[in-house]
């Protein structure tokens, strides 16, 4: 995975919704049982260290973290329903759960669950290659300006690419499982985020109430599947811009090759499954927050409810997710499916007669008082 695409998965985490495929298992961890554990070897940790600096991935994982906390608090920042200190404890949180040794730590713990000496030797010399060499370089570079990948889709929309180079691009963020990535940590970071602030009266906020509100989450991003992947070809058009087909080609050879494939599945398969772990942790974190935040104001809500459901959490919850964020770049795809954040509806009808209409629809109001945003929500208690 591209530094740019790490730097524009973390700054879409709280825009728009934009989707791969979800709820797809990672089938690094069943194949990694099928490969043969006895080449294991004392090397086992210095090959590892080679894989992992050779092919820059080593300083992309250390660099998750930051790249996430960049993109979280941008998100956190255009919402302007949160007061000063919830933003805060939220980004203390995340800034808690997310880590360089988590990432780094649960890959390489992984691959040496996963050690196989001649696999792990045979991909260590794949990327070591002039080639793959190169390509690891290009993908550490720094991420271009705002202004820069603009400019970039603007030429790419009077010059788009040829179906050949579509075609290569296309397979390599299959095999690299680019927007996979993309979407999956977008999805678990979500949930992780929307169950901490609905989860903040869970007497009131049922269990049932969250997996429904996460596979109406879910949905959303599937239907949004082609802008992801629409995206990740951009992105990887820009990283590999000055490569030619045929180093492309060569290139494509190792991601494509079966030990390949095998070994990114298992690192694939550590990295999301970080990413479940840190996103739990900032959730509790952020249930802790908005606890204290509610206690201090009195909020009783859900005690004069009898056990109904607490409305103002679950508009904040839903607020977490499709009101947070703006933090995507200011740039589309060339091939212009990418989704603009829509824009919040504005209307004279009374929020609670609106057809279609939720609770969530309350924070369209524009306050920024918990007790009007209350009040609005109740109109909603038959």
């Amino acid at each position: 995975m591209t530094r740019l695409a790490i730097v524009v998965l973390f700054a879409s985490l709280m825009g728009p919704a934009m989707a791969a495929e979800a709820g797809k298992p990672a089938p690094a961890q069943e194949t990694a049982a099928k490969t043969p554990n006895s080449g294991k070897s004392t090397n086992s940790s210095k090959v590892i260290a080679d894989i992992l600096t050779v092919s820059g991935m080593k300083k992309g994982l250390e660099g998750l973290p930051a790249s996430f906390i960049d993109g979280f608090s941008s998100g956190l920042e255009k919402n302007e329903h949160l007061s000063s200190d919830l933003r805060q404890a939220m980004e203390n949180s995340a800034k808690e759960a997310f880590t360089p040794d988590g990432f780094t730590g649960r890959v390489i713990r992984a691959m040496k669950k996963d050690y196989n000496e001649k696999n792990y030797q045979e991909l260590l010399a794949d990327l070591s290659t002039p080639v793959a060499r190169r390509m690891a370089e290009l993908e550490a570079k720094d991420d271009p300006s705002p202004q820069e990948f603009s400019a970039y889709n603007t030429q790419l929309g009077t010059n788009p690419l040829s179906a050949q180079r579509t075609d290569l691009l296309h397979r390599l963020d299959v095999a690299s499982r680019t927007s996979d990535l993309m979407f999956t940590s977008r999805l678990i970071v979500s949930k992780g985020m929307m169950r901490g602030m609905a989860g903040a009266n869970n007497k009131c906020v049922t269990e049932e109430q969250l997996k429904n509100a996460e596979a109406s989450m879910e949905a959303k991003l599937n239907a949004n599947k082609e802008n992801m992947v629409s995206l990740a070809t951009t992105i990887l058009a820009y990283t590999y811009r000055d490569v030619s087909d045929a180093d492309l080609t060569e290139y494509l050879r190792i991601y494509e090759k079966e030990n390949s494939r095998h070994i990114h599945e298992v690192i694939y398969a550590a990295i999301v499954e970080e990413y479940n772990q840190a996103s739990t942790r900032m959730g509790r974190g952020i249930m802790k927050a908005v606890k204290a935040k509610r206690a201090a104001m009195g909020d009783q809500a859900c005690e004069d409810s009898a056990g109904a459901p607490d409305t103002v959490a679950q508009a904040r919850a839903a607020d977490a997710d499709s009101q947070a964020g703006s933090a995507v770049p200011s740039t589309t795809p060339a091939s212009g499916d990418q989704q603009a954040a829509p824009a919040v509806p504005k209307s004279s009808i009374p929020l609670e007669k609106r057809k279609g209409g939720d609770v969530t629809q309350c924070l369209e109001a524009g306050s920024k008082s918990d007790k009007d945003i209350a009040a609005c929500a109740e109109k909603f208690r038959h």
